[in-house]
């Protein structure tokens, strides 16, 4: 968990040596279900220069992504596709990241699911964690940290 109060997101550039170990991208390498086809990481979140931003620091791991600004929208495309991973927002106006991840739990157990979070609310990451996610991060936040923790959920290949 990285706890910031500020509310603005940054993407730096990232991935270099020193900042990311590089076994990480390597084991993603070989996660790939079809050689050169990258997985989509869906990402969930009612402000569009957030989506773009984490577009940005996605495809700089190599990364698709596939934004979601309606969390209504996104349930109904996690029903039809299999989703590998989800970045979610907590406060989004028509369902809180919280009831999204609630929610895609009865549609799709198996779907890693990533919180973040503009606000600094105690407890809100022990919630998330109870509810199965398997990262947490208050923007803004360090992004290698959340790269890592994002390659790392990806579901291997089998």
């Amino acid at each position: 968990m990285v706890g910031y109060t500020r509310a603005e997101f940054s993407v730096q550039p990232v991935l270099t040596e020193e900042t990311v170990d590089a076994s990480v991208f390597e084991s993603y390498e070989r996660r790939s279900l079809v050689p050169n086809r990258l997985q989509t990481v869906c990402v969930v979140d009612d402000d569009t220069s957030v989506l773009k931003a984490l577009g940005r620091l996605l495809s700089s791991a190599g990364l698709c992504m596939t934004g979601f600004s309606d969390p209504r929208l996104f349930l109904e495309h996690a029903k039809e596709h299999k989703v590998p991973l989800v970045i979610l927002d907590v406060w989004m106006p028509e369902l809180s990241g919280l009831e999204v991840q609630r929610l895609l739990q009865t549609i799709a157990p198996s779907t890693p699911v990533i919180i973040m979070t503009a606000r600094d609310d105690p407890g809100m990451d022990r919630i998330a964690f109870t509810q199965g996610a398997v990262g947490f991060f208050t923007k803004p936040f360090n992004d290698s940290a959340f790269l890592e923790v994002v390659l790392r959920a990806l579901p291997k290949a089998e």
